[in-house]
């Protein structure tokens, strides 16, 4: 059975455009930090790019 989302707190990965958002980064600037070798939260599914939720708030938490 998959589990599907009703709310965006329960989602353990984000979208680029999701973390934009978040951050209020612009997307260029945000898939700068993510093709960077620190970067520790950017999941690749395929050629998509998702962000860890739970590493991305450690980050954000950390400081920009």
């Amino acid at each position: 059975m998959r589990k599907t989302y009703s709310n965006e707190n329960d989602k353990l990965l984000l979208t680029i455009k999701d973390a934009c958002q978040i951050t209020g980064l612009c997307y260029n600037t945000m898939r700068k930090v993510l093709n960077e070798p620190s970067c520790t939260f950017k999941k690749k599914i395929g050629n998509r790019v998702y962000i860890y939720k739970p590493k991305f708030k450690k980050w954000l938490e950390k400081g920009i």
